[in-house]
């Protein structure tokens, strides 16, 4: 899911795809190489690769600055390592922290890590849902949450999937139907937020 996201932001953009073999990606070193020598502006990270990029600057004093724009997405992200790929963007990289779920198009939310606050949250926000996209979070019953309530994250909008191939019992209970707008369908994602 999230290379056919990554291949259509590439190519939709005019941009080029730099396929990353696996052991370049586990290697900080040889990761920053790659995206120094391919001239990569954009990428898109899950935070234990980032984590490990980050750390692979930090000793060498390199930095991120020739980026454009990086995401970080597909598991938790911790504010103490969002500080510090944020130090090592600097100013001029557009840094996020990406949230969705393959049922849903892959991303559904995002959240500009501009700064980090001062004490550092408990955990990364997930910001806000991308155009087309609603998110919700519901209790059991599939009532709204009030503000500062855990409830589960449901996502609705144009690009949450029918339901699973041939899977009629799982399809029937993580697509619901969204009890506050008639004929949309709601992806319970099992996330609580």
């Amino acid at each position: 899911d999230v290379f056919t996201a990554d291949l259509f932001r590439a190519l939709n953009f005019g941009g080029m795809l730099v396929l990353c073999p696996h052991d370049t990606v586990v290697d900080g070193e040889r990761l920053y190489q790659l995206m120094r020598d391919a001239r990569i502006d954009f990428a898109d990270f899950v935070p234990a690769v980032l984590d490990q990029l980050v750390a692979h600057l930090q000793t060498t004093h390199a930095d991120l600055a020739f980026m454009e724009t990086i995401l970080c997405g597909s598991d938790v992200w911790s504010p103490e390592a969002a500080a510090r790929a944020r130090r090592a963007c600097g100013d001029g990289v557009r840094l996020f922290n990406a949230f969705g779920m393959t049922e849903a198009a892959v991303d559904s939310t995002c959240y500009a890590v501009e700064t980090i606050p001062v004490p550092l949250p408990a955990r990364m926000p997930i910001g806000v849902p991308l155009p087309n996209v609603r998110v919700l979070l519901l209790d059991a019953n599939a009532r709204l949450v009030p503000v500062g309530v855990i409830g589960e994250i449901h996502i609705g909008g144009a690009g949450v999937a029918r339901g699973y191939l041939n899977r009629p019992e799982l399809t029937a209970e993580r697509f619901i139907d969204n009890p506050f707008v008639a004929g949309e369908r709601l992806y319970k994602s099992g996330d609580l937020g």
